[in-house]
C-alpha cells in the first residue's frame, strides 16, 4: 500500500490543482482605477443623486450608507498620496506588536463637490519604518504621504461627514 501512496498523492494533486495566487485574498484596487491625489476626488466615486441626498432630507441616512457602499467597493484599496496639515501625532501599537506606530491626523477638511461640501476627516497611519521621520513632524507642519485607503465612509450627521484612512502610509 505504502508504494502506491505516492502515485495516489500525485494524481490527487494534478486532480485538485490550485493555483497559490487563487488562495491569496485580492487586496488590489479596483479594476482601472487610479490614484488618488486629492480627497475630492473620493466623492467622484459616489452617484451625483446619492451625494446630493446625503446633505438634506428623509432619505439622508440610507443615502450616506448607500455613499458608503460605493466608496467601499471604488476606493477602498487604492492608492491615494496626499497633501495636508497636520493637526496632531499619535503613537498607539496594533494588537500582537510589541513597537509603537505613529498615526497622523490631518487637519480638519471642507470636501467640495460640485453638489455637496462635508466635513473630511483623514488619518494616516504610518508604517514601521517610517517612525525615525515622524519627530519632524509637527502641528501644522505641511506633509505629503502615499498609503492605501483602507477606509472611507460618508456620515448622515447635521453635517455630512466623509472619513478617510489610509494605511501602511509613507511620508514623502
Amino acid at each position: 500500500m505504502s508504494s502506491r501512496f505516492p502515485i495516489i498523492l500525485a494524481t490527487l494533486m494534478l486532480t485538485f490543482q490550485v493555483s497559490p495566487a487563487a488562495d491569496a485574498p485580492n487586496p488590489a484596487k479596483p479594476p482601472g482605477a487610479a490614484e488618488i491625489t486629492k480627497i475630492e476626488q473620493v466623492l467622484t466615486e459616489v452617484p451625483r443623486d446619492v451625494l446630493r441626498n446625503v446633505q438634506s432630507g428623509p432619505t439622508k441616512e440610507k443615502s450616506a450608507t448607500e455613499a458608503t457602499d460605493s466608496l467601499r467597493t471604488k476606493v477602498e484599496g487604492r492608492t491615494a498620496t496626499l497633501k495636508f496639515k497636520v493637526d496632531k501625532v499619535e503613537k498607539y501599537q496594533r494588537k500582537n506588536e510589541k513597537e509603537d506606530r505613529y498615526r497622523i491626523k490631518a487637519e480638519d477638511l471642507r470636501v467640495r463637490d460640485n453638489v455637496i461640501a462635508l466635513k473630511g476627516y483623514l488619518w494616516v497611519h504610518l508604517d514601521l519604518s517610517e517612525n525615525a521621520k515622524v519627530p519632524a513632524i509637527k502641528k501644522g507642519s505641511q506633509i505629503s504621504v502615499t498609503g492605501k485607503v483602507s477606509v472611507a465612509t460618508i456620515t448622515s450627521k447635521a453635517t455630512p461627514e466623509l472619513h478617510v484612512d489610509l494605511s501602511d502610509a509613507t511620508i514623502n
